[in-house]
């Protein structure tokens, strides 16, 4: 270990020297960096892109300014990356009335860079011209100017102001253009009521606005009540019908005296009422015509202009339907020495007319014959004939003609003459 150890100083020194000319090497490179970007960077000087508006400072109480104080330009040294970074918040210009009296001044104007490494050169103009005059002072009520009217269907109170007079301040020229001071209010697409600040302007008697004039205070607070409007409008009556007519029959037609009625209510509720409607009306069961005086309802938000009946007259007919029945045909004016078969036995018969009458027939209602009266031994192809049932109507029947054959009846012989045929 004690022979490891002057080997170990012997590295620790070179690498010790290695470090040292390392960061010499370093910093020499930060200086060289630093000096080249520099003097890059330029010492400039030129004019300020923009105009400065000139405030005032240490107005005197009694005094106001009379005429318009022209904004000034500046020019301006720094270095190039700090001149491009300025705005024109970077700056303030001013001029100091303290002290002066009424009459006409030619003031310096004083700029100061809030920036440090811009410095301001010089000033255009130099000095500006005040005129100063008396201040005047006039005190007149504030008057709301609805500059758009509310939505059609809603309607305004009175407008409220506080407070309800302000001061105006200004030149004794300008204070005698002034004739009103005005509260503008917009109603425009407003259905609720108003309640806001509102911005005062001074103006002439022809709505000219005047401007230089101080308004104290500059806005005001206007209440402005909105309530809906109501109008009439004619709407048509549709019953109300509840249940339903007997089985077998239908309403065939539902009649209103008179058809409408006059609604009374907001363009809105109007717009989106439905019809107006009665009370009910019940069908529950019912085979015969219904005519019944009943009250008219309006829509949910919207009333009646005058309280009103309507007559309500309602037709109930039976429903028509069709039935098929498979009958027997019935054979009429047969000799008592003939016999007769029929084929087929049946035909079918479709029967349209009301559902009531159709529920209740059944084959015997419907009789179905064919006539042989006169006819004798032999087959015949003979036409069917089908009663009339009153109401209803015969659709078709398949087939319309059957054949019958007719036949000698055989005779019966009696005991007596069996015996004398055996002997």
């Amino acid at each position: 270990m004690r022979e490891r150890a002057p080997g170990l100083r012997r590295i620790w020194r070179r690498w010790r020297g290695y470090l040292s000319i390392f960061g010499a090497s370093l910093a020499l490179a930060l200086v060289i960096w630093f000096a080249i970007t520099d003097s890059e960077n330029e010492l400039i000087e030129q004019q300020f892109g923009f105009s400065l508006a000139v405030a005032q400072r240490s107005v005197p109480a009694d005094l106001v300014t009379a005429n318009r104080i022209p904004p000034v330009s500046i020019t301006i040294a720094g270095r190039e990356n700090d001149i491009d970074a300025l705005s024109v918040g970077d700056f303030s210009a001013s001029i100091d009335l303290g002290g002066l009296a009424v009459g006409v001044f030619d003031v310096p104007v004083q700029v100061v860079s809030r920036n440090d490494d811009v410095r301001v050169r010089a000033v255009t103009p130099a000095t500006v011209e005040v005129v100063l005059e008396r201040l005047e002072q006039r005190t007149l009520p504030v008057v709301v100017v609805i500059s758009d009217p509310e939505p059609i269907g809603f309607e305004r109170g009175e407008p409220v102001v506080a407070p309800a007079n302000v001061v105006i301040s200004g030149t004794a020229n300008l204070i005698d253009l002034v004739d009103i001071v005005v509260a503008p209010v917009d109603l425009s697409s407003t259905t609720v009521d108003v309640d806001r600040p509102v911005t005062l302007q001074a103006r002439t008697n022809t709505g000219a606005a005047v401007s230089g004039i101080r308004i104290e205070p500059p806005t005001v607070d206007v209440s402005v009540a909105i309530s809906r409007e109501l109008f009439p409008r004619a709407a048509a009556v549709v019953p109300d019908v509840i249940g339903v007519p007997a089985v077998g029959f239908r309403v065939a037609g539902i009649t209103v005296t008179p058809l409408t009625v006059v609604l009374v209510g907001t363009l809105d509720g109007l717009e989106n009422a439905g019809p107006a409607t009665t009370t009910p009306i019940s069908l529950a069961g019912r085979e015969s015509d219904l005519v019944a005086t009943v009250s008219v309802l309006a829509p949910e938000g919207l009333t009646l202009e005058a309280d009103a009946t309507v007559t309500v007259r309602i037709e109930i007919q039976p429903v028509i339907g069709q039935t098929v029945f498979d009958v027997p045909v019935e054979i009429v004016g047969l000799s008592d020495s003939l016999t007769a078969l029929v084929s087929p036995l049946t035909v079918e018969m479709v029967i349209e007319g009301p559902a009531p009458l159709l529920a209740e027939l059944t084959t015997a209602d419907v009789p179905v014959t064919v006539s042989v009266s006169g006819l004798g031994q032999g087959s015949h192809e003979l036409p069917i004939r089908v009663g009339f049932i009153r109401g209803s109507e015969l659709v078709s029947v398949q087939p319309d003609t059957v054949t019958v054959l007719i036949t000698v009846t055989p005779v019966e012989q009696s005991d007596d003459s069996s015996q004398e045929s055996d002997q």
